[in-house]
């Protein structure tokens, strides 16, 4: 594996159902995670709703891919909408960050396949059985992980539809080792199960919960 991290992970690692068997998700406000990031990739799906809260900037990388971020600071490791509690100050925060601590890594012989990885350094992942289990006795994915795989899928289509988006080209491609097979994920897909009141879920993505924090974390879509 590749030692460069995704922006904010600190230790991805492919999820593994025998290696992490007995780990549980412990629900944990804040994006305590995110407050030196001073811009996300964002996808062209998401720029409705982002350039309402954060100018919409375009980087080149060396290699002149041009990609669309969101601009949280005006100097390197700041995040101006992180508070000092952990809060993001903003109506809608890039699905980037809201499927934290889970991401996808794609690869191997199949295009269509990919690797379901965590990042270990999260603080809510334990084997103390705190929060909710992973997998169940029987080693399947509980509804949880389901729920953050389907976010996940969700968010890594549409970025790789962005033009020019880098994510799905450099970000993380790694062997695939945990699967999720026969998946349909289109845009529709990238919309939360339940929207807020007052919300139009049709519009565009909606605010959903960061897959292992807040109030709900059963769930990936809802209020933070």
């Amino acid at each position: 594996m590749s030692s460069a991290q995704p922006i904010f992970y600190k230790n991805v690692v492919p999820l593994s159902k025998e290696q992490h068997s007995k780990l549980y998700m412990e629900s944990l406000e804040g994006f305590d995670f995110a407050n030196e990031t001073n811009s996300l990739y964002i996808a062209a799906v998401e720029f409705a709703q982002a350039a309402r809260e954060y100018p919409i900037v375009f980087g080149k990388d060396p290699q002149d891919v041009v990609f669309p971020v969101a601009l949280l600071g005006l100097r390197p490791n700041q995040n101006l909408y992180v508070d000092k509690e952990g809060k993001w100050n903003a109506s809608y925060i890039p699905a980037y960050a809201r499927r934290y601590p889970f991401i996808l890594a794609k690869g191997g012989a199949e295009e269509e396949q990919f690797t379901v990885c965590i990042d270990e350094g999260y603080k809510g992942f334990n084997t103390a059985k705190e929060g909710q289990a992973l997998f169940d006795k029987k080693g399947e994915q509980t509804d949880v992980l389901n729920q953050a795989v389907d976010f996940c899928s969700a968010t890594s289509v549409v970025m790789d539809s962005t033009p020019a988006s880098p994510v799905g080209r450099r970000e993380h491609r790694r062997d695939p080792e945990v699967q999720r097979e026969g998946n349909d994920v289109t845009q529709a897909a990238f919309q939360p199960p339940y929207a807020q009141d007052g919300d139009d879920a049709t519009s565009g993505p909606t605010l959903p919960t960061r897959v292992g924090g807040g109030t709900d974390v059963g769930g990936v879509g809802g209020q933070q």
